[in-house]
This record gives C-alpha cells, structure tokens and sequence, in this order.
C-alpha cells in the first residue's frame, strides 16, 4: 500500500518535482525573539540511537517507574536511570526494528519491519517471546489486563497473550489506497479498546474478545482525489474525564461522550501530531504547525499561536502552566498555556525533533532525529531576573 512519508511537506515537493512542477512549499517561518519568562535547565543529555533517515516519529521512549527506555532502528535496546541518564542496560538486538517501543507488566515491546513483534524484559533486556503479526506496526501497542494490543498497518487490531505471544483476538477494517505513513496506537479503556482507522473512523472493540461494541465516523473523506480523501487518524485518542478527544488528518477534531457516543462538540481542523489535555483545555499542532488550544468541554477557540507557520513540528505536551511543542531545527518551544505567549526556547539538537516531548515528574525529555535524548526542567523566572534578562536582550 502506498504511504506518504511523516512530514507532509516532504512529499508535496518529491510528487510536484516528480509532475515536472514547481516546489509552491512555504519556508518555514523565521523565529521571533522575545521576552523570556522562563528558562529550560538541561539535566543530562546521551546518545542512545542512531540516525534515523527514515521514519523516526513513533521510536519514542517508553517511561517506566524509575527507568526509561529507548530503541532505535539498527535494533539497540538502552534502558537508562530516569534521574541521571546512567546505562543500566543495553543491548543489540540485530533486530531492524520500525515499531514501538511499547511497555508493560515488566516487559518492553517493539516490531521490525518483517512483522514480528519481540518482546524483552525490562529488568535486564532479556528476550521473553516473539509473534508474527503478518504487517508492519508503526505505533507503540497498548498494555492492559494480561494483553498487548497491536494496530497494523494492514488494517488489523490484534490482542496477543503477555504470557507467550499467542493471538487472541483480532479486528479488521478497510485500508484505504493511500494514507498517512504512520498509525496511532490503540488505547485501552474500561474494557475495551479505543482504535482510530485510516479512513476516518473510531471504533470500540471489547477489550475480552475483539467484538465490536460501537463504531463512529470522525470524518468523511471528500473531495475528487485519493491525496484530497485521505481523513487518517494517526494519533491516540485522548480519555478524560469521560470524554474521547480524537482528531484526524484534514478532518475534525471531536470530543465524544464516552457512555453514549454522542458528539459533545466538534472543530474543523487538520493534524496528525499527537494532543495534549490538562484541566482546562485541550491542545494540539495542526498541519502548519500552528498550535491551538481549545476548551475541552466546548470546544471554543482559546488562543492560536500561528508564530511556528511551516516550521514541521512534533505534537503537544503539557508541562506545569505551559505547553510544549519540538520543531525540525531542534527547537523545544514553550508557551503560556493561558494565552499561547511565547515564554521560553532553546535548541536542543541541530538534528531536529519529531517525537513528541514527553513529561515526566516534572523532567522533559526530548529525543532527536540523530539518536540523542536529553532530559530538561522548564523554571519560571522571576522579577529580578526578568527585569536582568530584558536588559541583557
């Protein structure tokens, strides 16, 4: 099946120069300056991957209690002390992994692209079992009651024993011609499994046996061409507080009752970068990386921060009172989450940054595009040293 590659623009400028066109794709916006409010303060930083020329988006780090893990394409397992970014382990797999990595009930999941799914202990990397799954996995599986559940990127749902890898269950959809390249990760709920699909769909399976409990359509594919059709959902579902929160590629971004199903709101919008929520709102990066904040009870437009326009960015994270987003030059972005306000920046890689920021007891970590992960706090300054850091600017 044909995909597109993980930045959009990529691919509109290799099919313009591929028609004999002309490349019409935006330059990124130039970075403004302003007056920070806050600092970054990095912790420790590592190299634990290799370059990734490729699709590096859903490599990202899984965060355990007190470890965190980290896989990269040539099959290199490093499990890292969250605090101070010491080895405890490593391994080589030989493995030419594409999927994960994924964790739960002490043991670590990741797939290769030959389609098997390995998983590993997390105490000391050792293998515990493999399983085919017949199709690449792109996204970190769900852990949940005695079962990983794997989307594929055949259309399959499919739950497998912890205990050995055995197949339990599976679901299947329609793919359609041409998708995204990439696949959100299933999130388990109340017993069951929330799913979105390649064309524009969300399903609930039962999370015992696979059987359908409800399906909903988030968007409807329209216009005369495949590239104008696709409505792909690429990123988790976010539950809160009885609400689903699911958003698609030139769709909408919906907030569903999770008893009924029915639509509580609904916005137009296009995104495959993973949302963020706190109590107040709910936040995301669109297409052109302008980053939206909307009410999560009713959907109303907060703020819209449109200062990072084309400038290929990863999704949202919360952190404290301000929200985070990493862009292609290796910028970590943070924002007041009152109002979208720029308040703090730094570069932590040249090499750019898909994966999205991850929080963690108050540490962010950040993997790059060459394989290196850097863990940082984010502190609010306050009025001396404001006052000294807009004289110093």
């Amino acid at each position: 099946m044909l995909k597109l590659k993980t930045l959009f623009y990529v691919f509109m400028a290799l099919l313009l120069s591929a028609c004999g066109g002309t490349d019409n794709t935006e330059p990124p916006s130039p970075l403004r300056t302003f007056d920070a409010e806050a600092n970054f303060k990095q912790l420790w930083s590592i190299e634990v991957g290799s370059d990734a020329e490729d699709y590096q988006g859903q490599l990202k780090p899984y965060i355990g209690s007190n470890t965190i893990y980290i896989a990269d394409h040539s099959g290199r397992i490093t499990a890292l002390d969250k605090s101070e970014g010491k080895v405890l382990w490593q391994i080589k797999t030989g493995l030419n992994l594409l999927g994960g990595i994924g964790g739960g009930a002490g043991m670590l999941f990741v797939a290769t692209r030959e389609g098997e799914l390995f998983a590993f202990w997390q105490k000391d990397g050792g293998q515990a079992w493999k399983s085919p799954l017949n199709s690449e996995m792109l996204a970190p599986p769900a852990v949940d009651s005695g079962v990983v559940v794997v989307r594929t990127t055949d259309g399959n749902l499919q739950a497998l024993s912890l205990t050995n890898g055995e197949k339990l269950w599976s679901y299947r959809y329609k793919v359609p011609s041409l998708s995204l390249r990439g696949t959100a990760s299933p999130v388990v709920f109340a017993g069951g499994v929330l799913s979105g699909t390649d064309n524009g769909r969300l399903a609930a399976v039962a999370a015992s046996d696979g059987r359908l409990l409800w399906e909903t359509s988030i968007s409807v594919p329209s216009g005369r061409s495949e590239l104008s059709r696709m409505v792909d959902i690429d990123i988790p579902v976010i539950v809160n507080k009885g609400i689903i929160y699911v958003a698609t590629y030139q769709g909408r971004i919906l907030a569903i009752n999770m008893k009924g199903g029915q639509t509580i709101w609904a916005r137009d919008i296009s995104t495959f970068r993973e949302m963020s929520i706190d109590d107040d709102n709910i936040y995301l990066a669109d297409e052109n990386s302008h980053v939206w904040a909307f009410n999560r009870l009713v959907g109303q437009t907060v703020w819209r921060q449109d200062k990072l326009h084309a400038r290929p960015s990863s999704g949202t994270a919360v952190y404290r009172d301000a929200i985070l987003v990493a862009d292609f030059e290796g910028y970590l972005h943070a924002m007041d989450d009152a109002d979208g306000r720029f308040i703090a920046r730094t570069q932590v890689s040249k090499a750019g940054i898909e994966v999205v920021p991850q929080v963690d007891e108050d540490i962010i970590y950040t993997l790059s595009r060459d394989g290196r992960l850097t863990a940082l706090t984010l502190q609010r300054l306050d009025i001396e040293q404001l006052q000294s850091a807009n004289r110093t600017d």
